[in-house]
């Protein structure tokens, strides 16, 4: 009928923001995954550089709502620390005392490390119930990379097999990595 009118449902601006920020950001992460897929470090570091400034720029723009202190937390590996305090900074009252307040103050206030620092030897179990400690691993190899995940990390899960193809690649010049799986359950890092 020429007299219905077409009616666009769009949401609030912060909605339309959001959905741009999430746009860009999957357009990054695909030139991420190709750039490191061809082994372009030029074009990697490029897109891993807007990545991070679109992400820290987007919470940051944030901070004051529910949708920056949801970002804030998942980008503790992404944001240099100095980033994170800033946002941290400007956040809601309300958010220091919340579950995901308490995890960014946790890794706020946790020591930095550098390349040739001590570490603070760990004793775990393995996945056939020995005892073992990354000390053992010291000294018989080049480079020990010691790789914290978790199965319901999906980062986590998606750099396996470049982690695998890595310890492939490295393993004859001296590299070994060692997991360490932050699941509670046995069974979620033996499946």
């Amino acid at each position: 009928d020429a007299h219905e009118k077409t009616v666009k449902v769009r949401g609030t601006i912060k909605n339309d923001e959001l959905l741009r920020f999430l746009d860009t950001s999957n357009f990054l992460s695909t030139q991420i995954s190709d750039a490191n897929q061809a082994r372009d470090q030029e074009r990697y570091t490029l897109a891993v550089s807007q990545f991070k400034d679109l992400t820290f720029s987007y919470i940051k723009s944030n901070s004051n709502n529910r949708i920056g202190e949801l970002l804030l937390p998942n980008t503790i590996s992404l944001l240099d620390k100095s980033q994170i305090s800033q946002i941290y900074e400007k956040m809601r009252p309300s958010f220091y005392e919340s579950p995901l307040g308490k995890q960014v103050k946790m890794y706020l206030s946790q020591k930095d490390f550098s390349i040739g620092d001590t570490y603070e030897d760990v004793r775990l179990t393995n996945p056939e119930g020995k005892e073992i400690a990354v000390a053992d691993f010291i000294g018989n190899h080049e480079v020990v990379l010691i790789d914290f995940w978790a199965a319901w990390c999906v980062h986590c899960r998606k750099e396996m097999p470049h982690l695998t193809e890595a310890y492939e690649m490295y393993k004859p010049k001296g590299v070994e990595i060692v997991g360490v799986s932050l699941d509670q359950a046995e069974s979620s890092w033996k499946n």
